[in-house]
């Protein structure tokens, strides 16, 4: 290998070490939304703001929940080497009343009031106003909205007026690797926070760079920040990986500080009334059996001697009974679970198998 190779190998080795040193994990700062008022008025349909764009079928698209809500557009659609979005059209609304299409580039990160949405053989067709200039402008979509271009601007406010500022207490780890606490350096899930660790949600954002593993890309991208001075930071997105929405108080992992020691005190009070059981048992035990085989028995343990009767009180009933009887006696084999074996002769306990 010549210099030239040995200089440019290095050059490349170098370029790859300092870019992983960098995170991968991209967020869009969302702090304020527009609050302006469009002329036209629209007619209000019932939205409860805990979802943000609900997938529909394409034959029969159904986004009416959305008229009279406000739009973000906040990340361009890609047009996979095409110039034109045969898709997802966007044309302004002109004085005469005819419509000319527009660039989608030109609307990226612009609010939009939705007056009215009609639909045509699976096209979908939003008549919306654009709020920083007050035109009119008609997005024909064949494919439908998407929670990766678009956001509704009551699902991130009512996140914001939910969480911002709450103290939670992590109760259980997430079952979906995309829907747990992931570290905000690197979008990697944290498995190993303490149970009862107290996080502070500081805000809400969008995730809108790089895909998280395991998470649908039909998901809302709308993320919660939490803090806690000895873990770290850590954010979460506002809906599940798949579907399904989360548990809107606990966000399926959490728990608030009241909830969190209500529960404490409720699985005390399970424990303390589990051990008066227990130690009641035992006393009736040793009552009717002895010092020693109640104790025994209370503890689910057997010896050899006791009778039949007392193995059934500290094993349980057995899954099944082999007895054979012959001139020298009566032979039982009782079969417990996880290969454990007891054998009696005649009544009493003589080898144990376990």
């Amino acid at each position: 290998m010549n210099k030239n190779n040995n200089f440019q190998l290095k050059a490349i080795l170098t370029i790859a070490f300092m870019l992983c040193q960098f995170s991968v994990v991209s967020f869009g700062q969302i702090t304020m939304f527009d609050n302006s008022k469009s002329e036209l008025e629209p007619q209000n349909v019932a939205y409860d703001s805990l979802y943000n764009i609900k997938k529909v079928k394409v034959s029969h698209p159904n986004y009416d929940y959305l008229i009279g809500q406000r739009l973000f557009f906040y990340q361009d659609y890609d047009l996979h080497g095409s110039t034109r979005n045969y898709l997802n059209m966007f044309f302004r609304v002109r004085s005469d009343g005819k419509k000319e299409e527009v660039q989608s580039s030109n609307f990226i990160q612009k609010y939009f009031d939705v007056i009215s949405i009609d639909y045509s053989g699976g096209t979908s067709i939003f008549n919306m106003v654009e709020t920083s200039s007050n035109e009119k402008i008609v997005l024909k979509s064949l494919g439908g909205l998407d929670n990766k271009h678009w956001l509704v601007q009551g699902y991130y406010e009512k996140a914001q007026k939910d969480y911002v500022g709450k103290i939670f207490v992590l109760n259980k780890n997430a079952y979906t690797i995309g829907d747990g606490l992931l570290k905000k350096e690197n979008g990697i899930m944290d498995t190993k926070i303490p149970m009862g660790t107290e996080f502070e949600c500081t805000g809400v954002s969008l995730h809108t760079e790089g895909g998280i593993y395991g998470r649908s890309p039909e998901r809302s991208n709308v993320i919660l920040f939490f803090k806690n001075l000895d873990c770290g930071e850590y954010f979460m997105f506002l809906d599940r990986s798949f579907d399904g929405l989360r548990d809107r108080k606990t966000l399926d992992i959490f728990l608030t500080k009241e909830d969190y020691k209500k529960e404490l005190a409720q699985k005390e009070q399970k424990d303390q009334t589990r051990k008066a059981e227990l130690q009641k048992r035992k006393a009736s035990l040793i009552k009717k059996y002895g010092h020693t085989n109640g104790t025994l028995i209370s503890e689910g343990k057997v010896r050899i001697g006791m009778t039949k009767e007392m193995c059934r009180e500290s094993w349980g009933e057995p899954e099944d009974i082999n007895k054979t009887t012959s001139s020298y006696g009566t032979h039982e084999q009782w079969v417990y679970g996880y290969g454990s074996y007891l054998y009696f002769e005649n009544g009493k306990l003589t080898t144990i198998q376990n």
